[in-house]
């Protein structure tokens, strides 16, 4: 019996390093092909990074064209309200202006009523 345990030893101590060896061989080529992988995932990634630069350029350079368009807004709006506002005055004058035109036309309409001297119609003739 110590005779076939040692052959029975021997073939699984023989199946086990041939095993081994064909693991390390086949092995150092997948070894290969994920460090390639890796190397390919690097290059993806570094690619990635530049167009994250590039549009964060884009990004602040957007930005910066919208502050300055957020001041013009503002400063147009700044002056639509001051117009608005000198508006609103010429038109309250206006109409106080108005409104006493229409007072003195109607008291001197009423005195020319009393005294009964509204001139004549002066009749115009078309040529």
């Amino acid at each position: 019996m110590e005779k076939s345990h040692k052959i029975i030893l021997g073939t699984v101590l023989g199946a086990l390093t041939i095993a081994n060896a064909w693991s390390i061989f086949h092995g150092s080529s997948n070894l290969q092909a994920i460090q390639n992988n890796i190397t390919k995932s690097q290059l993806h990634v570094d690619s990635a990074l530049s167009d994250i630069s590039f549009s964060k350029a884009k990004i602040d350079a957007i930005n910066t064209g919208m502050i300055t368009f957020g001041a013009y807004i503002t400063n147009v709006q700044s002056s639509v309200d001051q117009l608005n506002n000198s508006k609103n005055n010429a038109d309250t004058k206006s109409i106080t202006i108005l409104n006493e035109l229409k007072k003195n036309a109607s008291v001197a309409k009423q005195a020319l009523e009393k005294t009964d001297s509204m001139p004549p119609v002066i009749q115009i003739k078309s040529l």
